[in-house]
């Protein structure tokens, strides 16, 4: 066929491509381009790298826009599923392999014959004749495990899974080997002559495309020739399509000087060539662009959803080690969490100079004499758990211990504490206050010599809390031993130090932690943290493979893609949340006064969050690398603001302490201390905006997603 004989527009054609133009930016990659494959025949794209194949092709396959012109397949628009673009109408093979390098060649099959709504038998009876004819390996080898030879084989193998109507082929035979590649292009005739396919093939090795049954050869964008192998060997008098590439390549840089509308004869007369099948084109196709396909609403597979949910479980397992540390992390960091925050501290070394008495031979528990009342002070604070105590007989070595953080406070005994004591005994109206810290107001009736005077580390906020706790109960004991040793001398006398509080607590409990306090919010951000972690790399890692692509052809919808995501991560949440509820109040028995049902709710919640957040930034993002950064760096500001280790009431700003309680964890991590310490339930107000505001970030986290996906498919 010569270049004056084209195939006119007709049911015949397989494919139309008219005054294309499409750029990435400013760089125009495709320029007014057009040309046409008859059905049943092989077309071979020939051009060197950059010359816009690769984005005819996606253009063709509904992956891009045209900036202008127009491309029908099989009489409709690229992108339509009534005519099976996306579904079973195109068999695509990538320049990538865009293989799960964690499946076996059996998987790999199963995966897209699931996707393509194949029956099992036919997927296994199809899988025996390609790796037969392709030559590849063992059915239960994995993909990662292949030379890049056999992955391009299995690829070319996946497109020819389902027996497609056309193929489109970039780059297939790159790395085969001579003998497979020639195999492939029998195969391909074959395919052409007993079942009618249509064959679009891209390749670098040009003499391979004498086999085809048109040749179209394109540079910068724009179609130069395209003819039968013959028909290109004749016009341009030379023995091999490299000489007919090169003899079109130095025509057009001869053009290239001349005056626009003067073209060089070659090139005006391959122009006057394809006039009278433009011309029928033009007649054939709308005079107006159509609105981009596939924005009908189309219900999710249910097929679809089940391979996908497959193919991550597969992935998934495939890495034991992560698979381990994905379950049992959150559990590991709840044991972290209880072993080492808030807890008192203990053996928390004290010093004391005691100028009163040396307490080593004195009988505590019988003894009442009224100059060892102050061996019975030391005990009291001595049996606490939270101090040791270390005696001196030297103030300057005690200061100088002090000085250097050896010891975390220092007190000095008077030498008249017990007198002191008991004028405040006999006289409380006018000796109000007996122990003295921090140089208390001096205005009480009582001499220095009967002051005792304590020093706390007040570089550590958190200890010198413990001390100052530690002290109220040595106090406590203090009076309490007293009273009962000294019994019967007191008479009807009683010492009574403690602060007395009326009544049970308001809310909550007696002797809550720091702990208790604390761990809700660390099992909740925890459980955030590695939702978004292991989502923020979703789509990014298959997308950059072509896989998301690949799956996007077979006719897999982005609302599919996403749910399967939602469904897998849910039951890694799931998982996670009970391992580490386990080990909070298994193991380490921290309270819950309030419903654990609901509990466990708000927790799944933030997991979700979390994980809907993850799938926004791998919509968003090209890389792990800055998945992760964002990731990380958004999280910190919020974990800071949203009250995880210091009340809200600590802010400030009234303005601030409003805005940060619509973040996605604040009123959920106060919801779970109402349920966790007050033991309330959904008549909590945090807890109801905890589960309002979580489902609004998740509604727009997952929305945001899903638009993306569709827009980046």
């Amino acid at each position: 066929m010569s270049s004056h004989q084209l195939p006119q527009a007709s049911a015949s054609l397989a494919l139309r491509v008219q005054d294309a133009g499409a750029s990435y930016g400013d760089r125009k990659i495709l320029d007014g381009l057009s040309l046409s494959v008859e059905s049943g025949s092989v077309y071979a794209l020939l051009g060197p790298s950059g010359c816009g194949k690769t984005t005819l092709l996606s253009c063709v396959l509904g992956r891009k826009q045209l900036d202008s012109g127009l491309v029908s397949v099989h009489g409709g628009q690229p992108g339509d599923r009534d005519i099976g673009l996306p579904g079973r109408l195109v068999g695509y093979m990538p320049q990538t392999t865009s293989l799960f390098m964690e499946f076996t060649i059996t998987e790999t099959f199963s995966y897209f014959g699931r996707l393509l709504k194949m029956a099992a038998d036919e997927v296994d009876n199809r899988r025996e004749k390609l790796l037969q004819l392709l030559e590849l390996p063992m059915e239960d080898r994995q993909v990662r495990t292949l030379s890049g030879g056999q992955q391009r084989r299995l690829s070319f193998a996946v497109a020819l899974l389902h027996n497609p109507r056309i193929l489109i082929l970039d780059e297939p035979t790159v790395g085969v080997d001579p003998l497979v590649r020639q195999k492939i292009w029998a195969h391909l005739l074959s395919l052409s002559k007993e079942r009618g396919t249509t064959t679009i093939i891209t390749t670098h090795y040009v003499e391979e495309a004498r086999g085809a049954d048109r040749v179209g050869f394109m540079r910068d964008g724009r179609l130069l020739a395209e003819d039968s192998p013959a028909g290109l060997l004749q016009t341009h008098k030379v023995d091999s399509l490299e000489g007919v590439f090169l003899t079109l390549c130095q025509t057009e840089e001869r053009c290239s000087s001349v005056v626009a509308g003067h073209g060089s004869p070659t090139l005006a007369a391959s122009q006057a060539s394809l006039a009278p099948y433009h011309s029928q084109e033009r007649l054939l196709s709308p005079t107006k662009k159509k609105k981009r396909p596939g924005w009908a609403p189309t219900l999710p597979s249910f097929s679809n959803i089940l391979a996908l949910l497959i193919k991550n479980w597969i992935t998934m397992k495939r890495s034991p080690i992560l698979l381990f540390f994905i379950f049992l992390l959150p559990g590991i960091f709840m044991v972290l969490t209880c072993v080492s925050v808030g807890l008192d501290p203990k053996d928390l070394p004290v010093g004391v100079l005691n100028l009163e008495t040396d307490c080593s031979g004195v009988s505590l528990n019988t003894s009442c004499e009224a100059d060892v009342l102050s061996c019975y002070f030391i005990d009291s604070l001595n049996t606490t758990k939270a101090i040791h105590m270390v005696n001196y007989d030297d103030k300057e070595a005690m200061m100088t211990d002090a000085a250097t953080a050896k010891i975390r406070a220092h007190f000095t005994v008077p030498a008249n504490f017990s007198h002191s004591f008991l004028k405040r005994l006999l006289k409380p109206d006018l000796y109000d206050e007996w122990i003295y810290f921090y140089g208390i107001d001096d205005t009480f009736p009582v001499r220095n010599d009967e002051k005792m005077v304590m020093s706390l580390d007040e570089s550590d906020t958190l200890v010198a809390l413990v001390l100052r706790k530690t002290l109220t109960d040595a106090l406590d004991n203090f009076s309490a031993t007293v009273n009962r040793v000294c019994e019967e001398d007191l008479e009807d006398e009683t010492l009574d130090l403690r602060v007395v509080t009326e009544g049970a607590p308001s809310l909550g409990r007696e002797g809550v932690t720091y702990q208790e306090y604390i761990v809700p919010s660390f099992l909740t951000q925890i459980i955030y943290f590695l939702a978004m972690s292991l989502t923020s790399e979703s789509f990014i890692s298959e997308r950059a493979q072509g896989l998301l692509e690949r799956s996007w052809l077979t006719g897999v919808l982005p609302l599919e893609i996403i749910a399967s995501y939602m469904i897998s991560q849910f039951f890694v949440i799931l998982i996670q949340v009970a391992i580490a509820m386990a080990v909070t109040f298994g193991i380490f028995q921290i309270p819950c006064a309030g419903p654990m049902a609901l509990f466990v709710f708000l927790a799944l919640l933030q997991g979700f969050v979390g994980m809907s957040y993850g799938f926004f930034l791998s919509t968003i993002c090209n890389t792990t690398a800055d998945a992760m950064k964002l990731a990380i760096s958004s999280f910190f500001p919020v974990i800071m603001l949203c009250g995880f280790v210091w009340p809200l009431e600590g802010m400030p700003y009234p303005w601030l302490r409003e805005i940060v309680w619509f973040l996605p964890q604040t009123a959920c991590m106060q919801g779970l201390r109402d349920v966790s310490l007050r033991g309330w339930g959904l008549a909590s107000t945090a807890v109801q905006h905890g589960i309002a505001i979580s489902s609004a970030w998740n509604i727009l986290f997952l929305g945001l997603s899903w638009f993306l996906v569709r827009n980046k498919l």
